[in-house]
């Protein structure tokens, strides 16, 4: 969800080098899925979002932010956390 609703977690990221990350690494995600489609083909974009990332920064990045997510402390707080992210992920994604 983080991935596939992106940027709309930016604001819930501390460090702005982990936002850099994500950010790098969603524009050639999102590049490889426009070269695809280009290609006629069809295009899953929850796999690609959903694809454990290789990179050891952006891995560490994804996985502080989920964390955060995970022990906000309150339903209220990350039903607040959750909302954008779940309004702007892709059409398909499980909610």
């Amino acid at each position: 969800m983080i991935t596939a609703s992106w940027p709309a977690a930016r604001p819930l990221i501390e460090q702005p080098t982990h936002a850099r990350l994500l950010q790098d690494h969603l524009h050639r995600t999102r590049s490889q899925i426009r070269r695809i489609r280009r290609s006629g083909r069809t295009v899953r974009e929850l796999f690609f979002y959903g694809t454990p990332q290789l990179d050891a920064a952006t891995c560490s990045a994804l996985l502080a932010l989920a964390d955060r997510l995970l022990t906000v402390g309150d339903i209220d707080t990350l039903r607040e956390f959750l909302h954008p992210l779940i309004a702007t992920a892709p059409v398909g994604m499980p909610q």
